[in-house]
């Protein structure tokens, strides 16, 4: 009984909460209808005032002010007032010229699939291997897979950087003054360009050149990844309580079930991988190939979730002509 009464409790506050949501977010689009209308009146109030303005100027100069009744050639008659002339309007401003239309929803399965399409061709290309499972490592060192997965991984990156620059303007827009989601944000955006950066890094420095910097490429990744999603799972926690939108809620639900996967993994190919530089044991190799893979797929899923985030959302790119008034 009291289980459900703080359950009832709970529900409650929840709908208070929102209810005083709606009210703030109606107050401000009131506000907003009040302000437009104020500003159409001031409009409508100076082009009145104008249109007035010149039609008197107009009328001036159509006529002749007489002051009395002179012969024709009188040297004292009085010549026509001299009127200002009239500043031509000015020429109104071209209009914008669209460059690029794309949906965001697009440019997130791209990032996405690019890389899993490296990643597939480099393993099924792959022929010579002492393991029944190559890591992903050996896979992308060999030719002419390495030079597929570095041009799939180089294509997929400005996405990628755009992506997070992306979802910095939508937390921002969420949490402009709030701590600490304020801070969670600039992590956020942080570890994600440091982990396509250490994709980047263990792309282009292949394990058969420089082993450690290959490797410190791929330990960065994988903390910069595992950062990022914990730090998305909070922000996005905060963003479902007060969203009314399903498609927040699918999207949080789901980037909590993959983070978990992802971290699991993690420790699996981690315990494997000890275990075949201490005691090679037979299969262990494999094993941790396995469960890297797993790593890699659930990474890319996590990414994925952003289609149900950018959903009906669009990037515009546009050209605008300045003007320039000697």
């Amino acid at each position: 009984m009291m289980m459900m009464r703080k359950l009832m409790m709970r529900k409650m506050r929840l709908m208070r909460m929102r209810m005083m949501m709606m009210r703030r977010r109606r107050r401000k689009k009131r506000k907003m209808m009040k302000m437009r209308m104020r500003k159409m009146r001031m409009r409508t109030a100076t082009a009145g005032i104008v249109s007035v303005q010149a039609e008197r100027l107009r009328m001036l100069q159509g006529s002749h002010v007489i002051l009395g009744c002179y012969g024709d050639g009188d040297e004292r008659a009085p010549a026509a007032p001299a009127l200002a002339p009239v500043p031509p309007a000015p020429a109104p401003a071209p209009a914008p010229a669209l460059l690029l239309r794309l949906s965001l929803s697009g440019c997130v399965r791209t990032t996405v699939l690019l890389p899993l399409l490296g990643l597939t061709a480099c393993v099924f290309i792959s022929s010579v291997v002492p393991n029944y499972l190559p890591s992903i490592s050996a896979a992308i060192s060999l030719e002419p897979e390495g030079h597929i997965w570095r041009l799939c991984i180089g294509l997929h990156s400005a996405p990628r950087f755009l992506v997070s620059f992306t979802y910095f303007r939508l937390y921002k827009g969420h949490f402009s003054s709030r701590f600490p989601e304020s801070s969670l944000v600039l992590l956020n955006v942080f570890f994600s360009a440091s982990e396509n950066l250490g994709l980047l890094l263990l792309t282009y420095v292949s394990s058969n050149e420089t082993y450690s910097v290959h490797k410190g490429g791929f330990l960065q990744f994988i903390i910069c990844s595992i950062i990022y999603m914990i730090t998305t799972c909070r922000l996005w926690s905060r963003i479902k309580r007060y969203s009314l939108n399903p498609e927040d809620a699918k999207s949080y639900r789901w980037k909590v079930r993959l983070l978990t996967l992802n971290v699991s993994f993690c420790a699996f190919a981690g315990y494997f991988y000890g275990k075949h530089n201490m005691y090679c044991e037979p299969g262990s190799y494999t094993f941790f190939a396995l469960f890297e893979y797993l790593v890699v797929l659930t990474n890319m899923a996590f990414h994925l979730t952003a289609v149900w985030d950018f959903k009906g959302r669009e990037l515009i790119v546009i050209a605008v002509r300045i003007m320039r008034h000697d």
